[in-house]
């Protein structure tokens, strides 16, 4: 097969994200914009080659065998030869210049409280298809059995009135080009640090149907464009557009913006990315009446900033603000923020590596919707933080490698939720206050 890059992301809740962090933190896959997910394999794997090169301490670990074993074909066509051995596909074929895999996923996730256990959304099981195509293009599509607990979820319950669906986690294609890299399909994105979640645009949700653009900048900046449609029937569409920039080797700093508006189909000034959304909606207002009270180009923005520190070998100290709106159109109107902060350390326990995070989140009632209804929800779930809004989350979680194979762990978590729900608005006449 030909050896030009290809396009395929590690998806943004793949589990090797956990081993692409451990190594961060030790002082690995140095300028990897890491916390802005999915990120082309091909990346990952020239991070990963450069560290196991340079970074002897870190070659051997559990960690770095995992992604090792992940990233085995693209380590391959990077001259990069590894010991770790793939899990077998279930099928296959190969031609001069194109590829096709069939592979098996199972993820399988247990809750137990108190003397009762729980299968919890997510689980899942299936097969992914995988092509890898001539010029770098690359299509896949997975099919699973998975557990959904959304008002309209996608696919077809296998029982009636059963949590578990015929579904798709991600279906898209995508290829590279010298300029960009492009993707379209069914899409998920996880921007920012947080065990728990992200606050703008996090795989709580289910994947977005959308349209893709991104681009590496020499090996310190990582630059994303996306839109996707969050409800066809009612044209209700978001674009993000986030910059992530290696300020330091032990420094990352992530830039992002968002907006829900409406519109009949792909619309170019938000497609494009490179305008502020608010400048967007100032543009299309020109076409508007004059004594609209609410212009149907009105959109609802978002910004947000992350940073993620190392101070340590070791360790990382992290944060993350949203602002969806502030209080500055009369008393009563409350403030629709979200924030987390949190602070990490991966190393070594009694002769194996280990990770430990402790972890809080804030979000407030009323964020991510507002009363003309440009609310960043799809189907009941925010694209942003899955527990909000009108939540704190508190988590600390130890775990512990015991070899490769195996990890253990336990952890803590308390949730405090408030009356608050996704695709609830502050109403200006009512008198509730701060």
């Amino acid at each position: 097969m030909a050896a030009e890059p290809v396009a395929e992301f590690l998806p943004a809740d793949h589990p090797a994200w956990s081993d692409v962090e451990f190594l961060f933190r030790r002082g690995g896959l140095d300028g990897l914009p890491l916390f802005t997910r999915p990120l082309p394999r091909t990346d990952i794997a020239a991070a990963l080659l450069e560290t196991l090169a340079t970074n002897r301490e870190l070659a051997g670990t559990p960690p770095a065998r995992r992604l090792a074993r992940e990233l085995r074909l693209e380590l391959a066509e990077l001259g990069g030869a590894t010991e770790e051995r793939e899990t077998s596909p279930l099928f296959e074929w190969q031609g001069p210049d194109y590829r096709v895999r069939a592979q098996a996923e199972l993820r399988l996730r247990a809750t137990v409280t108190g003397d009762e256990g729980e299968i919890p959304p997510g689980t899942r099981g299936g097969f992914s298809v995988r092509a890898y195509l001539p010029g770098g293009g690359f299509v896949t599509s997975d099919i699973s059995l998975e557990k959904i607990v959304d008002e309209n979820p996608l696919g077809d319950s296998i029982v009636k009135e059963s949590p578990w669906y015929t579904s798709t986690n991600e279906t898209y294609a995508s290829f590279r080009t010298s300029a960009v890299d492009i993707a379209f399909g069914q899409l998920k994105n996880r921007w920012g640090e947080g065990a728990s979640g992200t606050l703008m645009m996090s795989d709580a949700a289910l994947a977005v149907p959308g349209l893709q653009f991104a681009r590496t900048l020499g090996d310190r900046v990582r630059v994303v464009a996306f839109t996707g449609a969050l409800h066809h029937p009612e044209n209700r569409w978001v674009s993000a557009h986030r910059v992530e920039i290696a300020v330091l080797p032990s420094l990352r700093v992530g830039l992002q913006e968002a907006a829900v508006y409406f519109s009949s189909g792909l619309d170019p000034l938000y497609v494009v990315g490179v305008i502020p959304f608010s400048m967007v909606q100032r543009l299309h207002d020109r076409t508007a009446s004059p004594d609209e009270s609410v212009t149907p180009h009105r959109n609802n923005v978002f910004v947000g900033i992350d940073v993620a520190w190392r101070p340590l070998p070791g360790w990382q100290v992290d944060g993350e603000l949203l602002v969806d709106d502030l209080a500055t159109e009369s008393s009563s109107q409350p403030d629709r923020i979200g924030y987390l902060g949190g602070v990490a350390w991966s190393g070594f326990l009694l002769g194996d590596t280990a990770d430990f995070r402790a972890e809080f989140a804030k979000v407030y009632r009323y964020t991510y919707s507002v009363f003309y209804e440009a609310n960043l929800v799809q189907d009941g779930v925010p694209l942003g933080y899955g527990n909000g809004p009108d939540v704190e989350h508190a988590q600390v979680h130890l775990e512990r490698d015991l070899g490769r194979d195996l990890r253990i762990g336990f952890g803590w978590e308390r949730t405090r939720k408030g009356e608050g729900a996704p695709g609830e608005f502050w109403d200006i006449s009512d008198g509730q206050t701060r």
